[in-house]
């Protein structure tokens, strides 16, 4: 038998774990003297206490491993194997949230340190009317935006005359103070058809102030914002109630950081 001191110094934990173990019932010892409450451990016992030992050092929490235990995966060779494949997809998912964030913060350090020094002094430019076949939601909120993107793009793989259009536009038309129709679309030809499924709505004529977004999309709120905050303080412009437009072309590519992405607001003449 191994004393708990032994296996404490055999596996590079302390006593104190080992007694933790037992105490939830996830690693109680093989026997105990009942004159001095000592603990044993038998030499069949270090294979899957090196195994709960690696769990946390996965970052598996104890709960789990008592449940990993108790259903017998940890004494099964596959069952385990197969638990740490699914651990590791986990832990990959994570990494790449993890790294997404990280990006996330150097683009708002970076948007902090330079201020309004990033967005550069806007185009004043007169667009003529034009239609944007595609897909439409009444949002309350930006977060339908992006499925509606998802949907539209899967169905311009389908329908050849969305395909390969110059442009592509998010247009944006205030209802009331909560509430925004929001179109995802390509620009099409007056008269052209419009697909099953989809709606056409014209933007009309207008002024607009041009900006460019440079940067992953995720970074494009920040832009809006430094547009709006600065648009009369800033340029002296003054906004209008018309459509609000999002222009993506041959310059978009989502995540690159040197993607761009043209931003119309509406302006008085």
């Amino acid at each position: 038998m191994i004393q708990i001191g032994q296996l404490a110094r055999l596996l590079g934990i302390t006593t104190r774990t080992l007694r933790h173990y037992d105490a939830i019932g996830l690693f109680p010892p093989a026997r105990v003297r009942a004159d001095t409450s000592y603990r044993y451990y038998s030499a069949e016992q270090i294979a899957p206490l090196q195994r709960i030992l690696h769990l946390r050092r996965l970052a598996v929490p104890l709960e789990q491993i008592q449940a990993l235990r108790k259903a017998g995966t940890l004494d099964d060779a596959q069952q385990f194997a197969d638990f740490l494949r699914e651990h590791r997809s986990q832990l990959v998912k994570e990494l790449a949230e993890r790294s997404r964030l990280l990006d996330e913060l150097d683009q708002y350090i970076s948007l902090i340190e330079k201020g309004n020094a990033m967005l550069k002094d806007p185009a004043i430019v007169d667009l003529p009317a034009f239609d944007v076949t595609g897909l439409s939601h009444i949002c309350t909120d930006a977060s339908p935006i992006p499925a509606l993107w998802d949907t539209f793009n899967q169905r311009c793989c389908v329908e050849s005359g969305l395909q390969d259009l110059p442009a592509y536009y998010g247009v944006c038309i205030r209802i009331d103070a909560d509430r925004f129709h929001y179109f995802a679309g390509g620009h099409t030809p007056a008269g052209a058809s419009v697909p099953d499924g989809m709606t056409r709505t014209t933007v009309p004529a207008q002024r607009y102030a041009r900006f460019t977004h440079v940067g992953p999309l995720s970074g494009f709120t920040d832009t809006l914002g430094e547009i709006w905050q600065n648009l009369e303080s800033r340029w002296k412009l003054t906004p209008t109630y018309g459509p609000d437009l999002e222009r993506y072309d041959e310059r978009f590519a989502h995540d690159d950081p040197k993607s761009e992405v043209d931003i119309y607001i509406p302006i008085t003449a």
